[in-house]
């Protein structure tokens, strides 16, 4: 993990529903990764927040939000919580 302020990947973490049957995760997509299309420098791939299945393997979409990565969920007093970093500069597209 790096410290804070230096450009690098973030911490995540997932979540485990109090019934123990699912869990909550970040990912850029609920399918295996285009590799070609992730190396592309404008590709989008913002994460969002899941709820797997751990049963089945199915994905259920919970967080999306628009040119924001959506990560490190928790469940605290009965709620789903969640870090966000918006894309801050002059030009976002180019920041992913």
């Amino acid at each position: 993990m790096r410290s804070r302020g230096r450009p690098g990947p973030r911490p995540n973490r997932i979540a485990i529903s109090p019934d123990g049957r699912s869990i909550f995760l970040a990912l850029a997509s609920d399918a295996a990764p285009d590799n070609a299309m992730r190396h592309k420098p404008d590709a989008q791939r913002w994460l969002k927040v899941y709820q797997l299945d751990l049963a089945s393997g199915s994905r259920r979409l919970v967080v999306q939000s628009a040119n924001q990565d959506n990560f490190a969920p928790a469940l605290a007093a009965g709620g789903l919580y969640w870090s966000r970093k918006r894309c801050s500069g002059i030009d976002c597209s180019a920041a992913r």
